[in-house]
């Protein structure tokens, strides 16, 4: 039975069409989370709603891979999803819930399209790899929209719930990049182990917070942390990470150019939260700098497949 070439068309051509495909669940997934954080906050304290996604969703994941087969990974991992657990879990996912009781999700979400800009940022701190032209592009113009968003008057009366959602960005932002450079997380379950630790570890914070769980619990709330723990962990964490391991930190980042886009609309639709015109403005903007940052970085990544496998 023979085999396609990593060179050959087909090859380049299905790899383009899986990072497409990823990149957009991504957006869907993640965008849908802030409604979804929102929703869940009517039942759970803040970290508490994460603790449940992470712990449940790590948890599946891990025992679904061992039956498939795969090696326990080493204390060594273990030990090293620790670190990374403060940053994406009770530093980045763990802030923005907090400053959801504050912010509407659709401020969120803009606020974090500066994730990219941390990331490139960091990353060319730390690896030397200097971003390139487009992605420096591409990360002016989405925060020109965010700039839109503050002329707009939408900071105003949330100085509190707007810096936890800056610090939320930069730690995530952070944990992404260390998480990148270590290859010991790299199996997929990797990606498992992550949300484990990160799980037990926001709910050690939470439950020192004194976060409770309303009982009975709201129907919204129970709908909210199943979404979280489906589209937001399993799906969405895992494509996260593939993307992280397989393309340029400014690709995988780009999710926070279009959660804007998603989490305003499903606001609106569900929770009623205002959208004026200069929000729909600024979405388009951002959504400009998505194109300024992805398409270049797909034709250098398909030249390089087809380089490789010459």
């Amino acid at each position: 039975m023979s085999s396609t070439p990593s060179g050959s068309p087909e090859a380049i051509s299905r790899r383009g069409f899986l990072t497409a495909l990823a990149l957009v669940t991504l957006y869907l997934c993640w965008g849908s989370t802030f409604l979804a954080n929102s929703l869940a906050l009517e039942g759970f304290g803040p970290y508490l709603v994460n603790a449940v996604r992470f712990i449940v969703a790590g948890s599946l994941l891990y025992i679904w891979l061992r039956l498939r087969g795969e090696s326990p990974m080493p204390l060594a991992a273990w030990l090293w999803t620790l670190p990374i657990a403060f940053l994406l879990f009770v530093g980045g996912s763990g802030l923005l819930v907090v400053a959801q009781q504050r912010v509407s999700s659709a401020l969120a979400a803009t606020l974090l399209a500066l994730i990219p800009l941390w990331t490139v940022v960091i990353v060319a701190l730390s690896e030397r790899l200097m971003p390139r032209r487009n992605e420096l592009a591409g990360i002016a113009v989405g925060f020109c929209g965010v700039v839109l968003l503050r002329l707009d008057g939408a900071f105003q009366g949330n100085l509190l719930g707007i810096a936890l959602v800056f610090l939320s960005g930069l730690t995530w932002a952070l944990g992404s990049v260390l998480s990148r450079r270590l290859p010991i997380l790299h199996r997929p379950l990797g990606s498992a182990i992550q949300m484990i630790t990160g799980g037990f570890v926001v709910l050690a914070v939470g439950l020192f917070r004194g976060e409770s769980v309303v009982w009975p619990l709201p129907a919204r709330a129970l709908m909210g942390e199943v979404f979280l723990v489906t589209a937001g962990s399993l799906v969405g964490f895992c494509i996260y990470l593939f993307l992280l391991r397989s393309t340029r930190p400014a690709v995988a980042t780009s999710y926070a150019f279009t959660n804007p886009l998603v989490a305003s609309l499903l606001g609106w639709l569900v929770l009623g939260e205002a959208v004026s015109a200069v929000n729909v403005v600024a979405m388009a903007v951002i959504m400009v700098g998505v194109a300024l940052v992805l398409a270049p970085g797909w034709i250098a990544e398909i030249r390089a497949t087809a380089r490789r496998g010459v």
